[in-house]
């Protein structure tokens, strides 16, 4: 099984911060936060309806922030798997980049 590969999700989240927002980034430029969650603590609109079912007792949630716009991933605690990837503004979701019935493995 490959592993997740944090530093490839984040260029892809920080590639999408920037078409969302239209404007260059760097990633010293977002906040970063990873945080372990139990299933019901996470905000269930950032994952698609039919991954709800599928989500781990824990998992984490890495988010990347900038203004009033962050973009997110949610994984397993083993970072094996991804079970959605997108982009909120103002607590919503604008954009869905993953999160699918088939777990993704990002390399």
């Amino acid at each position: 099984m490959d592993s997740f590969n944090p530093s490839r999700v984040k260029s892809l989240l920080i590639h999408e911060l920037m078409e969302e927002i239209n404007r260059k980034l760097k990633m010293r430029d977002s906040s970063i936060e990873t945080v372990k969650l139990d299933r019901s603590e996470i905000d269930l609109r950032m994952i698609s309806k039919e991954v709800q079912s599928e989500l781990p007792l824990w998992v984490l949630v890495h988010e990347y922030g900038i203004n009033n716009f962050v973009a997110y991933a949610v994984s397993d605690v083993e970072q094996h798997f991804l079970f959605g990837m997108g982009i909120l503004k103002d607590g919503k979701v604008v954009k869905f980049l993953k999160g699918n019935t088939n777990h993704e493995t990002v390399r």
